[in-house]
């Protein structure tokens, strides 16, 4: 009965059926994550991502300076746009990883 008021609804406003799931489907994951980060409303979360746009610093997760978002790597799963850890901190743990697997590495490039 509920699917045949959507595509009635759907052809007597010219909307695509498949376009009205896509939004259930994305209002469902938008209330998944509502519970996850505990927010009751969607002012809200509405105001946190406004609040981020006029942000011009973040604060890396590894060395907890506060630092220009210049620092960061760019991210586009990211919320804000950017990666957690800044630059400088990535770079270090790239070249520990490295010093610390250098004869694995070397093996990898011969074969």
């Amino acid at each position: 009965m509920r699917d045949k008021i959507k595509s009635d609804f759907c052809l007597k406003n010219g909307i695509i059926l498949e376009r009205i799931t896509y939004l259930e489907n994305l209002k469902e994951k938008l209330y998944d994550i509502f519970e996850r980060h505990k927010i009751d409303k969607i002012s809200e979360f509405t105001y946190q991502l406004s609040d981020m746009k006029y942000k011009t610093t973040k604060k890396c997760c590894r060395c907890h300076r506060e630092k220009n978002f210049d620092n960061f790597h760019k991210c586009s799963r990211s919320v804000d746009g950017y990666k957690a850890q800044c630059s400088e901190c990535r770079n270090n743990n790239s070249r520990e990883k490295y010093k610390n697997n250098k004869k694995l590495n070397i093996c990898v490039s011969v074969i």
